[in-house]
């Protein structure tokens, strides 16, 4: 008994790495809508720590003060007089 082997077509090439390409098209994009803005980089780099620093604020939630914060909200919703002093303060 005699098996045929079949023989695979070869696979096609391996696509280039656009990477880089897109890295650079990337970058002159960025620049061109800077130098449209007229944004100076002493300003662009200002933006950039003001938004690392804003960034930076987010961390984990700080529940100490939960119980105080819940007793306000149920005052509120709950209690007429301080809906009707709040309303009439507001108008």
């Amino acid at each position: 008994m005699v098996f045929k082997t079949y023989q695979f077509p070869p696979l096609p090439k391996k696509p280039a790495n656009l990477v880089f390409l897109w890295l650079g098209l990337l970058l002159i994009f960025v620049g061109l809508v800077i130098v449209h803005l007229e944004i100076s980089f002493t300003t662009l780099i200002w933006g950039f720590s003001d938004i690392f620093e804003y960034l930076g604020r987010y961390r984990s939630p700080n529940f100490t003060e939960l119980d105080t914060c819940l007793s306000l909200i149920l005052l509120y919703l709950f209690d007429s007089s301080l809906q009707m002093t709040f309303a009439l303060w507001k108008t």
